[in-house]
């Protein structure tokens, strides 16, 4: 019954889609055209430019000059206009007004247009602004333009065209899931009104449309993750950009989102949003004449001006501090500026400018701290250290076991500033008390660092009750964040009451007590790299027990900066790398430091490699690359198998193997390509080796390139034609009409945000009604404020987003009625 139920509703959905789509694009060649007004005098017009796209489609382009004695001898600043319509309807004249506009205002305008949906996907849509794009900068040498202030306007479904379109620029990834090359164009800002940026949300409009946007792609698992615009390849991408909306937007809440994701991505960009009802869906693209849209359009302009003030600015100065910056990495490395300690060398490198400061350097249970946060908490640790005497003029030498945590990460460089010896024990030490006792006992230590939901209280109070005969002066729990989104409900629920004890527990301290009780003390600062610093755990299989490494600073030194070569920083693309165990000699040296050191980001999970959700935590958070042992990459690929997960992301795989044959890296390839994954396989030498500095580079046996090519999107099977307003292939009146919601034994019913219920049939109904009065009313030559809805051009806009006007569309529910 229940698959009865979603045959009709489907039956019914599709026909609701195919006769508003009919009707919609039917609307722009149907009804009287009002009369066109004449340009402004300042402004002159280049309509209907014939050009083909890539495939050698016929599609068209307007250009507004402004033109007077002003402009003749200035070179003419560029914005190109990407029109809305829900990806479905409309084309360039929607932009007209603007564009006048912002000609008159003495910008080079270029509207330019592309296929609609369904006869071309958002992939074929997008090739279509890209060769547009193209043709304009082919164009550009006829004027006198100034290329260093090139910008992009776009507003309803145009904005989301207009984001994929700057951010596959810089993203070869995007390149190869949207199928298509990018444009050549570089804009210094985007403009956006009233952005339509989602089609994959689980609302109103996602759910009816998403076939006619994706085609046959939609069941493409790794191109339907960078249909969401928030994934890092997208906004990571994005130049700054000005987001206008209003109250009467019915896209509202899709503006207000993106913008947060920007700033939650640390990307320039401003937000403007008006109160008033009346001002609806691109009121300042549609209605520029308003007051409000005036107001609106010359801020915007002025952040135009200003972002690429700030670029040039970043232009000039940019080619001498990337030489200042790489003659400082190539001193550290090579010891001239004196062999650094691990914190200093990664203080040095990343504050060298504001925006390696403000770039994101850990990431954990989704959220992200920068390097100027992270260097705060570095000395807000070292205070307190410093105030306890774990330092190293007091011969502190401090115990630190167990799973990474940013506490854990805090605690380390902390210590490393006040030259404490860091005795570093992995996650297992954590399971026998009298492991820890032999080892404090054996080792001399004199303090202990343990995390909260690691340590039991009965762990605690032994080690408590033995701080005195040990000689231990401090024992110190840290207050970690709690990965909540990698927990069940009942493991958080003993997790948070674990804690609750552990706080009861006789002789130990927590770290948020000590940062409140010595804030602002004194840090004592101990450079000295020459001695035994560090000191290494493994544990011995065949003796059962844990085997130590000494380690000098300058020696761990050398094998950063010797691997170091191996990256390089993008800094337009956060690069990940994930980890599960801080204190392991790889993780410490191969991921927490060498990608400190080089700038980039590393995600944390309490996930380990045992866990098979270890490798879909990886896939989740984007990240870029993994190093892994041979017998990790055995475990993870045993351990994967039936999830569902997309790998796209793994740039690079840097497998440590002492032997790997061809055959085992095609296994491990094919791993990967199970998953939409195609990384490069770099295999390195024995990492024991290498840290004790046998080798003074890493030894790579060989290099795999991805074994098959990306494939290019797939072609529509719909029969492309010609751009032309016409609408859909009339439908016959058997086809209009629709199965009745008696017919349906549980009709499919959507709830809005207050709990109302409504069937599908009569929202398809409410379609049909709108539609055939738009048809039938005469259009009016303007828009009156105070009637937002009294031409057929906001008809028009009305009935392209009615299902989502009638709901909030972040907010909506809807099920099939039991």
């Amino acid at each position: 019954m229940a698959g009865n139920d979603k045959t009709m509703a489907g039956k019914i959905r599709r026909g609701a889609i195919r006769i508003g789509l009919e009707v919609i694009q039917g609307l722009g060649s149907s009804g009287e055209q009002p009369p066109e007004e004449k340009a402004p005098d300042n402004v002159k017009e280049a309509r209907n430019f014939p050009y083909i796209n890539r495939e050698g489609i016929p599609l068209a382009m307007d250009i507004f000059q402004p033109v007077g004695p002003e402009y003749d001898e200035r070179e003419l600043p560029v914005i190109v206009t990407i029109h809305g319509g829900g990806l479905v309807t409309g084309d360039r004249k929607i932009s007209l007004n603007l564009s006048r506009d912002l000609a008159s205002r003495g910008y080079l305008v270029f509207a330019i247009e592309y296929r609609l949906a369904p006869r071309a996907n958002v992939c074929e849509q997008l090739d279509d602004v890209c060769a547009g794009l193209d043709l304009v900068g082919s164009k550009l040498v006829e004027y006198d333009v100034d290329y260093s202030r090139i910008f992009l306007t776009a507003d309803s479904a145009g904005a989301f065209l207009a984001i994929y379109t700057a951010a596959m620029k810089n993203s070869v990834k995007l390149q190869r899931v949207i199928g298509h090359e990018p444009s050549r164009m570089v804009f210094k800002a985007l403009g956006i009104s009233c952005g339509m940026f989602y089609t994959n949300k689980d609302d109103i409009l996602g759910a009816l449309l998403s076939e006619q946007f994706y085609g046959d792609r939609k069941d493409d698992s790794n191109f339907i993750q960078y249909m969401n615009p928030e994934h890092p390849e997208i906004v990571n991408n994005l130049p700054p950009t000005f987001f206008v909306t209003s109250r009467g937007d019915f896209l509202n809440q899709y503006t207000i989102s993106y913008s947060k994701a920007l700033k939650r991505a640390g990307k320039t960009s401003k937000l403007l949003y008006y109160s008033e009802e009346y001002l609806n869906h691109t009121f300042n693209f549609a209605h520029p004449d308003f007051p409000q849209s005036k107001d609106a359009n010359t801020k915007m302009l002025a952040f135009f001006e200003e972002q690429a003030a700030i670029y040039a600015d970043r232009q000039i100065n940019s080619v001498q501090k990337e030489k200042e910056y790489k003659e400082l990495k190539k001193s550290i490395e090579t010891g001239k500026s004196g062999n650094m300690k691990m914190y200093k060398a990664i203080k040095t490198l990343n504050s060298f400018d504001e925006t390696r400061l403000d770039a994101p350097a850990l990431k954990c249970d989704g959220k992200t701290v920068s390097y100027r946060q992270m260097f705060r908490k570095w000395d807000e640790y070292a205070e307190v250290f410093s105030a306890i005497n774990m330092t190293g003029g007091k011969k502190a030498r401090v115990i630190i076991p167990g799973a990474m945590t940013k506490e854990a990460i805090y605690s380390f460089y902390a210590l490393n500033m006040t030259g404490a010896v860091i005795s570093l024990y992995p996650y297992r030490i954590m399971g026998n008390i009298d492991d820890m006792l032999s080892a404090i006992e054996r080792e001399k230590i004199t303090d202990v660092i343990l995390t909260d939901y690691e340590t039991s209280p009965a762990y605690a109070r032994k080690l408590a009750r033995s701080k005195e005969e040990l000689g231990l002066n401090n024992i110190i729990i840290l207050d970690t964040q709690l990965p909540e989104s990698e927990m069940s409900k009942e493991e958080l629920m003993l997790t948070r009451s674990n804690i609750s004890q552990l706080k009861k527990v006789q002789g130990v301290s927590f770290m948020s007590d000590l940062l409140v009780k010595y804030e602002a003390s004194k840090i004592v600062i101990d450079d000295n790299t020459s001695d035994e610093t560090l000191i290494f755990h493994e544990l011995q299989a065949e003796e059962n027990k844990f085997a130590s490494l000494g380690l000098a600073e300058e020696a761990l030194n050398r094998i950063v900066y010797e691997l170091s070569s191996l990256y390089s920083k993008d800094t337009s693309t956060a690069l990940a790398g994930l980890s599960c165990d801080l204190f392991s000699r790889s993780v410490l040296v191969n991921q927490l430091q060498l990608t400190l050191f080089i700038g980039n980001q590393l995600v944390i999970t309490h996930k380990t490699i045992y866990n098979k959700d270890f490798f879909k935590k990886a896939c989740g958070n984007y990240v870029n690359y993994l190093f892994l042992r041979e017998i990790d990459m055995k475990r993870i690929m045993a351990s994967a198998k039936g999830l569902r997960m997309n790998a796209s992301s793994i740039d690079v795989l840097y497998l440590f193997a002492e032997k790997m044959t061809k055959e085992k890296t095609d296994a491990i390839q094919d791993f990967f390509e199970m998953y939409g994954g195609h990384p490069q396989i770099v295999v390195l030498g024995n990492s024991g080796s290498m840290l004790v500095g046998k080798r003074t580079k890493p030894r790579t046996v060989f290099t795999l390139a991805p074994l098959r090519p990306i494939p290019a999107a797939k072609p529509m099977t719909m029969p492309l034609t010609p751009y032309a307003p016409a609408g859909l292939p009339a439908l016959s009146a058997s086809q209009r009409k629709l199965p009745s919601v008696g017919s349906m034994p549980n009709p499919l019913v959507w709830k809005d945000i207050n709990g109302n219920k409504h069937d599908l049939s009569k929202i398809v109904e409410k379609i049909g009604i709108i539609a055939t009065k738009m048809m039938n009313k005469p259009k009016k030559k303007a828009l009156n404020p105070n009637e937002p809805n009294g031409n057929t051009d906001e008809g028009l806009k009305q009935l392209m987003g009615i299902l989502a006007v009638m709901f909030e569309p972040s907010q909506t529910d809807y099920y099939y009625e039991e």
